[in-house]
């Protein structure tokens, strides 16, 4: 599936103004390439080391080659930051006539309050994210090619409590810090965005394979394809460690540190919608039942992607799980969809499947009943697949969460089977439940044999 190349909308490098600057109502100047290359006194908060980090906004989109030969040439891209714009590291050597002949047409610079959520920028601490009265956990994101040395030391100068667990993708780093110091902090070139932590994930709460047609494609009839997600890893991102039932043995493979007791049996139900093998009952077999599985809890099946598509070579996440909804803030994108959105572009033989959210019988502002109600974060994230849940009679459930999401994307992008779905339990047992929690397997589990198929008419290839 193609991926949204404008992965970083929400996040550009904002650069501070100085007090005689000219500053448009977005907060913003533009420089010609002249003024830029020949005075760089008002971009002295821009410069780490010997370069420079703004935004430059170019007159086409620049092809791979175009980008290697621009950064021979002093001038790294590190991130797509608007239309035809990016954020790159300019060497303070770099000729206007360098960067015309690659199309650069100005160069733009922001205020760093820009840099800042507008929980951070009020001082609107969540309670999840307070830390007595004067510090908050929060979510710092950082250039791309920053070294986890570089932000210690920058993070140091804050008196920043860092955990060494929580880095994600090695440029964004959650840390504890003094709020009244984040503004400042937010001036660091280095430095691209600022949030408070998000609120802890939550669970989201007849046979779908006739309804998918996945017992056409698994028949084993000469002549039919017989899909069942063999060797193809997928990832269950959910409650944590699963518990005993004969569907998953020896398939599944434990990576999780026990299982959190709230979600309860909800990661052994999702798991067997995407590949329980019905050895107890073959009636409640799941969409992939061949498929190896990594068992994580929630968003770290995210976290240890790299490892598992390296060492099991996992190609698929399923994600059942979210944050509370909530009309002003659902559909939000922040530090977390850009830590998805990065990696399913740096890993793209790989996809993260999200259940939309069940709030679809809310109604938020002026929109109709049902609609703006896609969870924020994870769901919002632009190259990742969201679900909504169908009912099997194909009708959309009057629950599931629909968009568009705050920047008016549209989501979900597709639906499926998530209503009265009878999957496996905690123990030997299987049991029925309702969802988009539900209908997000049955995706990752047809994916699954896509990728099966895929790999048998494209020589092994994802």
């Amino acid at each position: 599936m193609e991926k949204l190349h404008l992965k970083m909308l929400a996040l550009m490098l904002l650069i501070s103004i100085t007090a005689t600057s000219q500053i448009t109502t977005e907060g913003k100047r533009n420089y010609s390439l002249k003024e830029f290359t020949s005075s760089k006194k008002d971009f002295q908060e821009a410069r780490f080391k010997s370069d420079y980090f703004v935004n430059i906004k170019f007159s086409a989109p620049l092809e791979i080659d175009q980008q290697t030969k621009l950064a021979e040439a002093g001038v790294v891209l590190i991130q797509p930051s608007g239309d035809l714009e990016y954020l790159v590291a300019c060497d303070k050597g770099v000729k206007v006539s360098t960067l015309e002949s690659f199309g650069a047409q100005q160069v733009i610079r922001k205020i760093s309050k820009l840099k800042l959520s507008n929980n951070v920028l009020l001082k609107e601490v969540p309670t999840w994210a307070k830390k007595g009265n004067d510090r908050a956990k929060v979510s710092i994101v950082f250039n791309k090619d920053i070294s986890p040395y570089e932000i210690q030391v920058i993070l140091e100068e804050y008196d920043a409590d860092i955990a060494p667990n929580e880095n994600f993708q090695g440029f964004i780093q959650l840390a504890e810090l003094y709020i009244d110091q984040l503004e400042d902090l937010a001036k660091h070139p280095l430095v691209t965005y600022i949030d408070f932590l998000q609120e802890p994930d939550q669970t989201l709460n007849y046979e779908n394979r006739i309804v998918s047609k996945v017992n056409t494609i698994q028949s084993t009839i000469p002549g039919n394809l017989n899909l069942t997600g063999e060797e193809v890893c997928i990832g269950i991102g959910d409650g944590g460690e699963l518990g005993n039932h004969m569907d998953f043995s020896p398939r599944a493979i434990n990576k999780a540190n026990g299982s959190y007791s709230s979600f309860g049996a909800h990661g052994d139900h999702v798991a067997g919608i995407v590949g329980g093998n019905g050895n107890i009952n073959p009636r409640h077999t799941g969409i992939a039942p061949s498929a190896n599985l990594i068992v994580q809890k929630t968003s770290l099946i995210s976290y240890y992607l790299e490892e598992y598509y390296n060492q099991y070579g996992m190609v698929l996440t399923n994600n059942s799980y979210g944050t509370t909804a909530s009309c002003d803030k659902n559909g939000t994108y922040n530090y977390t969809s850009i830590g998805l959105d990065n990696q399913l572009n740096e890993f793209d033989e790989v996809l993260h499947v999200f259940a939309a959210g069940n709030s679809g019988s809310a109604t938020c502002g002026d929109f109709p009943k049902g609609y703006q109600t896609v969870l924020r974060y994870y769901q919002a994230a632009k190259n990742v697949l969201t679900v909504g849940n169908l009912r099997d009679s194909r009708v959309i459930n009057n629950n599931s969460s629909r968009g568009p999401v705050l920047d008016g994307r549209l989501k979900p992008e597709i639906v499926s089977v998530g209503t009265s779905v009878m999957s496996t339990g905690r123990d030997y047992n299987y049991y029925n439940s309702t969802g988009t929690s539900m209908s997000s397997p049955v995706v990752t589990g047809i994916l699954g044999l896509m990728y099966q198929r895929y790999r048998q008419v494209n020589g092994g290839a994802n």
